[in-house]
């Protein structure tokens, strides 16, 4: 019940506050060339994929 819930919240809390304790701050330009070259290839990667399964009529999910 509650106590589970209050648990669960606390473990997560905790790991929140040990990353951003143990990691640098990030630059603009570090997180601009990120994610330019990482996230961006896998968006539109995900959005073919996306697009090739409703035009073949595969259903992933």
């Amino acid at each position: 019940g509650i106590l589970w819930t209050v648990l669960k919240y606390l473990a997560i809390l905790v790991i929140i506050i040990v990353i951003k304790n143990t990691n640098p701050r990030v630059r603009i330009d570090q997180a601009v060339k990120f994610f330019w070259f990482y996230l961006t290839p896998v968006a539109v990667a995900a959005f073919v994929l996306a697009v090739l399964g409703q035009i073949l009529g595969i259903a992933w999910l």
